[in-house]
């Protein structure tokens, strides 16, 4: 039977005790695509940073590792998936147990440091989970963020947060296994701002002490500043993909930058290669809508349900031009095979070290379940 090879062919580690120390690439992979042996460096990715990393005898480690792991929180039972996009180069994604990708490190040019001059706030950029909407709402920190600038405290404290109109609510900054959150007054702040899922927003550290203060900007609406287009970040949903499908423009974006007209006109829509498509702009009840010609560009793009994107307006006017920033490498089918081999392994987990079924049926079928709803 032939087979097709995968274009980036990829594997996933679970991180168990020792991991500082290094980790192993499997046998079968440096023997099918690493030539039996890997290189004495290689290039780990993920979201705008890379780290330099030393590799010997089949095994990732050495200090870029140490540092791979400290800056994006590594702790025993998570899963790291390394995509192969060239020789050396790797494409990575942390999970948490919870099976829940890990919000990315620190941008380049967001500093660890307690400076409060605001050219340099730490800060880091996420969106807004269904965890953070439900009844005992929370907002996840990342840890690299957390240590690095102070926060990791044992006893409970309080924390100023405020928002874009300078509002501030008392939010209670607790721990809870190996997570940092905001828990008490994070439920107000998220209504108050009617927050949704998906919603793209900028963590900012004004202050560190004995009672912080943090800034929660919102990046789904325009920016005013002339050194940055107009933007907003979302998903792909599944009405973004279907025969005659469509992306609708969030209702706030079009108002404000004069998208939100009767009729259809005519708008330039490019790609990250700078390649152009001609796409309709029309109104559909209350939201502006990319229309005939989004189906070719999304198709050309290779798009997914989840997919992460940034849409950018170049220049509006009669004829507009915007810009799709594709933000997420993985594909459905990827995902699909990451659950199931993540099924797997936490079905191994539930039966205990010594193999005992006695107590894995209850948890295989909650274990399936809770990966189910986790894609």
């Amino acid at each position: 039977m032939k087979t097709i090879p995968p274009k980036n062919p990829h594997f996933f580690k679970p991180i168990h005790q020792g991991f500082k120390n290094g980790v192993s690439i499997p046998t079968a992979f440096l023997a099918k695509y690493m030539k039996g042996q890997g290189p004495k460096f290689a290039i780990l990715r993920r979201g705008d940073r890379s780290w330099r990393v030393k590799m010997s005898g089949g095994r990732i480690l050495g200090d870029g590792w140490e540092k791979f792991a400290a800056e994006n929180g590594l702790s025993v039972g998570d899963v790291v998936v390394f995509r192969q996009e060239g020789d050396t180069v790797f494409d990575v994604s942390v999970f948490e147990p919870s099976l829940c990708e890990r919000d990315w490190p620190l941008p380049h040019g967001a500093r660890d440091t307690t400076s409060t001059s605001p050219a340099d706030h730490p800060y880091f950029i996420s969106t807004i989970k269904p965890y953070c909407l439900r009844k005992y709402s929370h907002l996840h920190l990342p840890l690299g963020f957390a240590r690095s600038n102070g926060l990791m405290a044992e006893e409970k404290h309080e924390m100023i947060l405020r928002d874009d109109k300078e509002r501030s609510w008392p939010v209670v900054l607790g721990r809870k296994d190996h997570h940092l959150s905001l828990r008490q007054g994070w439920q107000a702040f998220q209504m108050a701002n009617g927050l949704k899922e998906g919603d793209a927003y900028k963590f900012e550290l004004i202050k560190i002490g004995e009672k912080p203060i943090a800034k929660l900007h919102s990046l789904n609406t325009t920016s005013s500043s002339s050194a940055e287009n107009p933007h907003f970040y979302a998903t792909i949903k599944p009405y973004s993909l279907r025969r005659s499908s469509r992306l609708y423009l969030p209702r706030e974006f079009s108002r404000s930058n004069g998208l939100l007209v009767e009729g259809t006109r005519e708008m330039i829509l490019r790609d990250d290669k700078e390649r152009s498509w001609p796409v309709v702009l029309g109104k559909v009840g209350k939201h502006a809508t990319l229309m005939r010609g989004w189906p070719a560009f999304q198709m050309a793009k290779g798009l997914k349900e989840g997919d992460a994107y940034k849409f950018e307006l170049i220049k509006s006017g009669k004829k507009p031009i915007a810009k799709f920033h594709r933000k997420c490498r993985f594909s459905s089918i990827f995902l699909a095979v990451l659950k199931a081999k993540t099924c797997v392994f936490l079905e191994h987990m539930a039966m205990g070290g010594n193999g005992d079924c006695s107590r894995s049926l209850f948890w295989r079928r909650r274990l399936k379940e809770a990966v189910a709803g986790m894609f």
